[in-house]
């Protein structure tokens, strides 16, 4: 869950009162966090909190909802996140390759939660390196990438499921989680290609019309309707395949999400608009 936005509504979704929720964060930071400062937050997708501020959200909604991946595996995705996130790293390239060896081992041994962690693992590093193959012309290594991190994606979920079903140690996966997952096997199929190239792509096109993303994307709103990041994807890819209905029905979900999306000009963090993105224009010419 990488926005604030959804994080705090989560939490809030517990049943505290504002007082409740501030002295939960108090029992964090002592000096506490300004009311106003927490409810804008909370109302406004857009608002952006200090790092200071994210750190100490982050830190209790990582008490609350708990990670159900053995710590060693989410240390391992950390580490290699802080990687990927460090502008101009030298050696990322080298340093994907490294891990990808010591994976192709470890991910054979290990319980099914630490398993399937780091296949996800394995299929990031596939997905991140897209966007680099496709700029620089590299047809084959972006084939390959995109096979790949469907493929290790797609073992990941099977682990899941496996994982929920198991008769002596059920796991707890929520919505969420599940969500994540199959957005990434799907932006192995979009990264892949330009934006203006997507809705004419028929793999794209087919797969969407195959897989349960929507169906999925539709669950996880039904329980979590704050979720603004799903309801706006679930309106991308339904205009890209031009379904009127689910254009429809995504378009009401981002709005229950918060009003300030019924403005299709609305920025959220670290997003653009709506109207910006060639992806939604379908939707925007003949739905919304």
């Amino acid at each position: 869950m990488a926005n604030l936005y959804s994080k705090i509504h989560r939490l809030k979704a517990q049943g505290w009162t504002w007082d409740e929720f501030l002295h939960r964060i108090s029992l964090i930071y002592p000096p506490g966090i300004d009311e106003k400062t927490l409810y804008g937050l909370y109302r406004q997708p857009h608002r952006k909190a200090s790092r200071h501020i994210r750190q100490i959200l982050e830190q209790l909604h990582d008490q609350c909802f708990p990670s159900p991946f053995p710590a060693a595996a989410e240390a391992l995705i950390g580490l290699y996140n802080r990687q990927v996130n460090t502008p101009r790293h030298p050696d990322l390239a080298a340093e994907q390759q490294a891990l990808s060896i010591f994976l192709q081992e470890a991910r054979q041994h290990g319980p099914l939660l630490y398993r399937a962690r780091l296949y996800w693992l394995s299929g990031n590093i596939q997905l991140d390196q897209l966007g680099v193959f496709r700029k620089n012309g590299k047809l084959r290594q972006l084939t390959a990438a995109q096979q790949q991190g469907i493929a290790f994606y797609q073992q990941s979920l099977s682990l899941l499921e496996e994982s929920q079903q198991s008769a002596e140690l059920p796991a707890d996966i929520d919505a969420f989680t599940f969500y994540k997952l199959r957005q990434n096997m799907l932006a192995c199929y979009l990264n892949a290609l330009t934006p203006d190239a997507r809705s004419e792509s028929s793999k794209l096109l087919e797969y969407l019309e195959a897989c349960d993303f929507i169906c999925s994307t539709k669950q996880l709103l039904t329980a979590e309707p704050f979720q603004w990041l799903p309801a706006r994807n679930g309106l991308r890819f339904s205009s890209l395949t031009h379904n009127a209905e689910d254009c429809h029905w995504f378009y009401q979900a981002l709005c229950t999400a918060n009003k300030a999306f019924t403005d299709l000009h609305y920025s959220p963090e670290n997003t653009p608009s709506v109207v910006s993105s060639i992806e939604f224009r379908w939707a925007i010419e003949n739905v919304l």
